[in-house]
């Protein structure tokens, strides 16, 4: 009951796989954001920038390749010497060049627009701790190429509707991502302090600027992950947990044709799938963290190693009475309240950051 209702509130919760920095849904949330940003008596030249993303497909741990649009609107006043287009500092082309230019337009009142198309593999940091019950922010962080420029980008909200973060705005509707669903999608900003100058000027302190971020939170679909790895998981605990009732000092124990070991045979032969499927799963992650679903084979490691204990004390002339009560009923009886116990006190402190 305990494991449900964790479960329940894990799955209801929201919060889990947020944003990068502080999120802005409008012009207005923007430019507040960046009024307390920027630092004082600069007016940077403003140039509003909108993502269009059309595919989505995760290849590694780390690796997650994305494609669509990038634009951006230049107003008359744009200085003629700043350099046009998006840097993508996590991806292996990460500048746009004039090849990539998909169109151009220019408005009436002299606002030039030109948008290109992207298609790059964006290495970044996923957070595979809380699997199969993950959710991963993929998320485009965009730089103004000219560092010494004064200029700023800023979402362009007045080529989509009226901002709501569960219209998954900014990305294709028929996208495909696979084992991955979608949950909103959301601009914001993230300052950082870059100890560099880039090389465009001597050093003189940390470059302290706000970077714009397009975030794309996806959460796992767990069906495939329990079907492919906990039912298997679970059918070897019932095995195992079987082997209890044949090892007694019963005289009914003769009649299974086993002894202490043909069950220590069997227990070791358990081990070595149980590991195999455990490799499996630690492939999934490539930070070396321990991910949630790692407890269960933990407390199945632990059962593994106190059941063999258990048989080979049975066997001895000296079991004690705390063993042989009731053919082995102490052991049966803490099996599934101890395997289940460690996933409970594992949950606890994965997903609501109580410590061991």
């Amino acid at each position: 009951m305990a494991m449900i209702v964790c479960w329940s509130a894990i799955l209801r919760d929201e919060g889990r796989g947020r944003t990068t920095g502080s999120i802005v849904r409008d012009e207005r949330s923007a430019r507040g954001y960046l009024s307390r940003a920027m630092p004082a008596g600069r007016d940077p030249t403003v140039i509003p920038t909108g993502v269009y993303v059309e595919s989505i497909e995760f290849t590694t741990s780390n690796n997650v390749v994305v494609s669509g649009y990038v634009w951006q609107r230049y107003p008359p006043n744009t200085p003629k010497d700043l350099t046009r287009g998006v840097v993508f500092p996590e991806a292996d082309e990460s500048h746009l060049e004039d090849r990539d230019i998909a169109y151009e337009r220019t408005a009436a009142d002299g606002t030039k627009t030109t948008g290109w198309y992207f298609n790059a593999t964006f290495r970044q940091r996923f957070d595979y701790r809380t699997y199969p019950l993950d959710r991963q922010n993929v998320w485009l962080r965009m730089w103004q190429p000219d560092f010494d420029k004064d200029a700023v980008l800023v979402p362009d909200f007045s080529s989509y509707p009226p901002w709501l973060d569960k219209d998954l705005l900014g990305t294709d509707p028929q996208l495909v991502s696979g084992e991955w669903r979608p949950m909103y999608t959301a601009y914001s900003y993230a300052r950082y302090v870059y100890p560099s100058s880039f090389g465009l000027k001597p050093y003189d302190g940390p470059v302290n600027y706000p970077d714009l971020y397009f975030n794309m939170v996806y959460e796992r679909d767990y069906t495939g992950a329990v079907v492919g790895n906990l039912v298997p998981v679970a059918l070897i605990a019932l095995v195992v947990f079987a082997s209890l009732f044949v090892t007694s000092r019963d005289q009914k124990f003769e009649l299974f044709g086993s002894n202490t070991f043909a069950v220590m045979a069997f227990l070791v032969t358990m081990l070595l799938v149980v590991v195999v499927d455990h490799n499996e799963i630690r492939s999934v992650s490539a930070d070396g963290s321990v991910m949630y679903m790692e407890y269960v084979f933990f407390g199945l490691y632990l059962l593994l190693l106190l059941v063999t204990a258990n048989g080979v004390l049975i066997a001895l002339d000296r079991p004690g009475e705390i063993l042989t009560k009731q053919g082995n009923l102490p052991a049966k009886a803490l099996y599934w309240p101890l395997l289940v116990g460690i996933v409970l006190v594992a949950t606890i402190s994965v997903f609501f950051g109580v410590g061991w």
